[in-house]
Formats: structure tokens, C-alpha cells, sequence
């Protein structure tokens, strides 16, 4: 893999006539890979190691779009925009500094990092909306998810981020291997518990299991076997002690979506 990301040229995106498009929001790129390590992911091993661009290089780059394509909306496209916080503090600066008046958005991973006043100065950078890859609210499934962090440090992000003043998206994951009900109870309690700092739910999910994640490599260590059938092999697994079977994931999926209409939040796609 290309380790030093400044290195690559920018796009143009000459080929296309942007005035064709409703939404002139091009996309960017700050990072490759992922400072974590999701058990049921299987981008961070495809994109393995995490690298970053310098914010200097980023910033420019903003800059050059703006003048050559005469936009002002970005979308990161990349795992999380905050895998490393010094370039994210620094490319803050620099737009602020600049007085651009850019809007973007991203993916991040919530961290205790992600603090009020480094939260605070991504909404005056022109940060719209920060989409939090949360999948659960409860500790034991976390951990056996592999996340780097907590339901505590989620929940504080998540009331930062509001009162930041910027949207916060969460996803959610249900049926994960060795979920409880008493942990899925808790997701549905944290929800509605802090719905207010909730602008939507980005996407509701059955626990998939991706080939070449560690959940499909290991699944012995996880308790699950699979269908013969390889169409439906990644939906349908169950745990090997019948607990967890496809049903019981569809009905927990659409509990949450029930509990999502109940409290008035939109979600953008389920997988059932």
C-alpha cells in the first residue's frame, strides 16, 4: 500500500459535469484504514495499515476544488476522520484561519478524545454532521465487538456533539454473537435515553458476518456455524447453542425500528 498519502494527486473531477449533479458535494479523503479493529468488519483488514494525510495536504486540496470546481460542500469518505486527532485539531485551524466557509461531514469513532472543545471547533470549521459507527450500547457486546471504547465514553460523545451543535448519526447492530436480551434491553434504553442528542439513525442492521472479518475466520472462537446455502450464508449463521438464530435478529432489527418511530427518529436503511 501507498504509505504516505500526500503523495497522491488530487482528483479533478473534470470528467464530470458537476452541474448535472442536485448536490454539489464532492468527496474527500483524510485517512485509509481504521485505528480500530471490529470483529465484524472487514474494511479496516482490506485497507490495513491506517495511514493519514497530512491536514496541510487536505487543506489544500479544499482549497483547490474550491477554486477549479467552485464548491463548497465535502463529504470524507474515509473510515473515520479521527483517527488521528493532532492533523484533525491542525486541519481545524487551517479552515478556520482561512475564513473558507466550507460545510463537510464524516464517519468518526467516538474516543473520549472527541471532547466538547475539539468537537466545538469542528462546527466553526463548517463540520455538519458526524456519523458514529455506535452498533451497540452495551459494554459486554462492545467488547466483543472489539471497540476501542465504552458505552459511557459513546453516550458523553454523543452529548458533546450536540451541543456542539452538530448532527450526530449513529448505526446500530443487533444480534452481534453473545448479545443478550438483557443487552440488547440496553441499547433500546440508551436510545430512547439520549434521543435528544440522536438527529437520526444512519443504519439498523441484523449482524452480519463479512468474509475475512474475524467474526467469518474465527467463527468457532464465536459460537456460530453457518448454512450451506453461501447466498444466505452471512444473514443466516446461528450460534451453535440455538440463542441466536436469523428470526431473533430480524425481530430484534425491528424492534429498534418500531422504537425509532415511537420516538420520532428517522433512520436512512435497514437490513433485516
Amino acid at each position: 500500500p501507498i504509505m504516505d498519502l500526500d503523495k497522491i494527486s488530487w482528483p479533478t473531477f473534470e470528467e464530470f459535469d458537476l452541474r448535472l449533479y442536485k448536490y454539489r458535494i464532492l468527496p474527500l479523503f483524510s485517512s485509509r484504514g481504521c485505528i480500530g479493529k471490529c470483529t465484524f468488519c472487514n474494511d479496516w483488514a482490506f485497507c490495513s495499515p491506517y495511514r493519514f494525510r497530512s491536514a496541510r495536504n487536505i487543506f489544500e486540496e479544499i482549497k483547490y476544488q474550491i477554486a477549479n470546481n467552485h464548491v463548497k460542500a465535502f463529504a470524507f469518505k474515509d473510515l473515520l476522520c479521527n483517527g488521528n486527532i493532532e492533523e484533525l485539531n491542525s486541519l481545524c485551524d487551517l479552515l478556520i484561519n482561512s475564513k473558507l466557509k466550507i460545510s463537510w461531514d464524516s464517519q468518526a469513532i467516538a474516543r473520549k478524545e472527541m471532547n466538547y472543545e475539539l468537537l466545538r471547533k469542528l462546527r466553526e470549521s463548517g463540520c455538519n454532521c458526524l456519523i458514529y459507527g455506535v452498533e451497540s450500547f452495551s459494554d459486554n457486546v462492545l467488547r466483543r465487538m472489539g471497540k476501542i471504547f465504552t458505552k459511557g465514553i459513546v453516550e458523553k460523545v454523543l452529548e458533546d456533539t450536540n451541543k456542539a451543535g452538530l448532527a450526530a448519526l449513529i448505526n446500530i447492530i443487533v444480534g452481534f454473537p453473545g448479545e443478550t436480551e438483557e443487552d440488547f434491553r440496553e441499547t433500546m434504553e440508551a436510545i430512547e435515553r439520549n434521543r435528544k442528542y440522536i438527529r437520526k439513525v444512519s443504519a439498523v442492521s441484523v449482524c452480519l458476518v463479512n468474509g475475512k472479518s474475524d467474526l467469518d475466520l474465527n467463527c468457532k472462537k464465536y459460537g456460530i456455524s453457518f448454512p450451506l446455502d453461501a447466498k444466505i450464508r452471512a444473514k443466516q449463521w446461528v450460534s451453535l447453542d440455538g440463542k441466536n438464530t436469523y428470526e431473533i435478529r430480524r425481530q430484534r432489527a425491528q424492534k429498534v425500528i418500531d422504537l425509532l418511530k415511537q420516538l420520532g427518529l428517522s433512520y436512512d436503511t435497514a437490513t433485516l
